[in-house]
């Protein structure tokens, strides 16, 4: 919060082409993703192997923070490099909450 007042740049990416917002909704930090998304972070930001947030939130069972990408109208069927969505990566885990 501090940062972001401060002027932090919401799309900073690691090495790995990871946002803020990526990282946050893989750690199922369902409290940043609403920070960084209050402060117009992008939904659709892709990292190196073409993950969105979504598909990040939704491999690690994050129900809650999938439906607040959601609400912030994340692409459902966007695609990963392997050509996963973030249903085939929710399924794949066993995450039925989220499919």
């Amino acid at each position: 919060e501090t940062l972001l007042a401060h002027r932090a740049q919401v799309e900073t990416k690691n090495k790995h082409q990871v946002t803020p917002l990526s990282r946050a909704a893989w750690r199922g930090h369902g409290n940043i993703v609403e920070m960084l998304l209050e402060h117009r972070a992008d939904v659709e930001a892709k990292d190196r192997d073409q993950n969105t947030p979504l598909s990040r939130a939704a491999v690690n069972g994050h129900g809650d923070i999938v439906e607040t990408l959601l609400e912030h109208r994340a692409d459902v069927e966007s695609n990963d490099r392997f050509l996963n969505t973030p249903l085939s990566h929710a399924a794949r885990q066993g995450h039925g909450d989220i499919v």
